[in-house]
């Protein structure tokens, strides 16, 4: 990678760091501020992903829904994610997909159906493997599969990964704020 000396300036602190960390500039990529919404019914899952994002100093706000289909409801701003103020639309979807209700299947499919989240991103994270599935998912609009880890080192890295790649280095498309249907 060559750098373009006239506009890019490796002392500049805002877009460099010396000692190798990634510092963020303070502009409109600062993916810092894009809100994550993670859907899965496993509260422990939940849980431990959230602790995990603490830990690795990932500032972004999260919304965690238990089902596909409050999934949707949120997504679409029905019912009481009507205020896009208080419930906007994320940048980044974490989706599992053996859930009650609606399934991530379910969700991806509905997302498919609404032209205004043609952008939005979104992640599978199960603990399935089976390659159908992870075609399936795909075929549906995800835009990553990830296995979800079974022990803490291997969560640490998922997340380490995830927020160098899709949060840090990974550039996300603004997604319009779908007022409510009703």
């Amino acid at each position: 990678m060559q750098l373009n000396k006239a506009k890019d300036n490796p002392d500049d602190k805002e877009k460099f760091a010396l000692n190798g960390a990634t510092r963020l500039p303070e502009n409109e990529f600062d993916q810092t501020k894009k809100l994550i919404l993670l859907v899965d019914d496993s509260k422990n899952d939940a849980t431990l992903l959230m602790l995990e994002f603490g830990r690795v100093g990932l500032a972004n706000p999260v919304v965690w829904l238990r089902d596909g289909s409050e999934a949707i409801s949120y997504l679409s701003g029905d019912g009481k994610y009507q205020d896009r103020e208080a419930y906007p639309v994320p940048s980044i979807v974490l989706l599992d997909l053996n859930m009650p209700n609606v399934d991530g299947f379910g969700v991806l499919r509905w997302i498919g159906t609404q032209p205004e989240l043609k952008r939005l991103l979104v992640i599978v994270l199960s603990g399935v493997e089976d390659v159908k599935k992870v075609n399936k998912a795909y075929e549906l609009g995800a835009n990553s599969y990830l296995t979800k880890p079974t022990n803490r080192h291997d969560l640490s890295n998922l997340v380490e990964f995830f927020r160098g790649y899709w949060i840090i280095t990974n550039r996300t498309p603004e997604v319009p704020q779908i007022r409510s249907r009703a």
